[in-house]
């Protein structure tokens, strides 16, 4: 039930990506429901910029919104920059992302690509994450296919999260 109401909070918060945005800065805003009404819920979010690729494109933008849910993290995908966001599957599964730090270390990190977009820690992969993020470095470079979730397709997401 978690999940669904995740999700559901997830469509909500999404906004037009015609807005401006304040890349690189984590913020603190208050969800909305369905109805655009406050829910009384504050959540934590930083966009991010990087790139996509697919059979169709090579190196297209790709803008980034990790949601920090206080124990879960969302991550959507808006391929060109633009939502809806992406699905990097037409069936939910878990997989791994490689985050590259400062020093060069990669860290890899178990996520669910849900079905209907974005990625889903949770749980220790939430707590895997969260280190990650909190660490000493001030980029990290993330960077995943669908491969990394046992999928066949050719897409791939490369993208910086600056501290």
């Amino acid at each position: 039930m978690r999940k669904v109401l995740l999700v559901l909070a997830m469509v909500a918060l999404t906004f037009s990506m015609n807005a401006q945005l304040n890349y690189d800065k984590w913020q603190t805003v208050v969800t909305t429901d369905d109805f655009g009404d406050p829910t009384g819920e504050n959540v934590s979010r930083i966009f991010g910029k990087g790139v996509f690729s697919n059979s169709a494109t090579s190196n297209s933008e790709l803008i980034v919104k990790f949601v920090n849910w206080g124990d879960a993290m969302t991550l959507d995908l808006y391929e060109y920059g633009r939502t809806p966001g992406a699905s990097i599957s037409y069936k939910s599964a878990f997989g791994v992302i490689n985050v590259k730090k400062d020093d060069g270390t990669i860290v890899k990190v178990k996520a669910f690509a849900n079905k209907n977009g974005g990625l889903y820690f949770s749980d220790d992969d939430y707590t895997s994450l969260m280190e990650v993020i909190n660490g000493d470095s001030s980029v990290l470079k993330i960077q995943f296919d669908e491969r990394d979730f046992g999928l066949s397709g050719s897409s791939s997401y490369s993208f910086k999260l600056n501290n």
